[in-house]
């Protein structure tokens, strides 16, 4: 997504060029009892300028901390995935940090560290196709999404939660009603801001 756009790829790819802001998506998620929570994502990382699978594992980069600073956000504690790049991120925002394993990015197995043109072409259309898909070895979309929406109703409503971009991709996938399905259509950038509803219902 790009400021209150939502952006659908031809090749959609859950890493993604340095942007700005995100939306805030309260009130267009539709009926039922949702938890409204903000969402920031982590800055850049060496590896998610060159488009590498796992990037969030890798430490700021100067770009990477200039641009959530930037944000101009604030909280007290925030609630964060446990990469490396999360934490800092948390860091340059609150003043305590509560990591959260059950908030960890998707695992993509052997493609950590590989960039997509270093991935068998058959491979990465499964990916993109299926959300069931484990070519990597590692976890499905499917089963990412709904790890992220069990963590995400669990919390207190209002808390800031600082994760990785595809953990943010999911929550917004969430908040759109389209799932695991829907969640190469959505366009997350790093260091940026999205106020969410999550459903309660599932």
């Amino acid at each position: 997504m790009d400021g209150a756009r939502t952006g659908v790829r031809d090749r959609p790819h859950p890493h993604r060029p340095p942007r700005r802001r995100g939306p805030d998506l309260r009130g267009r998620r539709g009926r039922g009892a949702a938890l409204t929570l903000t969402l920031v994502a982590a800055g850049r990382t060496g590896p998610n300028r060159a488009l590498s699978f796992g990037g969030e594992g890798a430490s700021l980069d100067e770009r990477g901390r200039r641009d959530v600073a930037a944000l101009g956000v604030r909280s007290p504690v925030v609630r964060s995935g446990p990469e490396a790049s999360v934490v800092e991120s948390g860091a340059l925002i609150a003043d305590e940090v509560v990591v959260d394993d059950e908030l960890r990015s998707i695992d993509l197995g052997s493609w950590v560290g590989r960039r997509p043109e270093e991935v068998a072409p058959v491979e990465l259309g499964a990916w993109f196709a299926d959300p069931d898909a484990i070519p990597h070895g590692g976890e499905s979309v499917t089963a990412f999404v709904d790890r992220i929406h069990r963590r995400l109703v669990a919390l207190v409503p209002g808390t800031v939660v600082v994760a990785a971009m595809p953990v943010v991709q999911a929550a917004v996938a969430l908040h759109g009603g389209v799932g695991a399905a829907g969640f190469f259509g959505l366009d997350i950038a790093p260091a940026t801001t999205w106020t969410v509803d999550i459903s309660i219902g599932g």
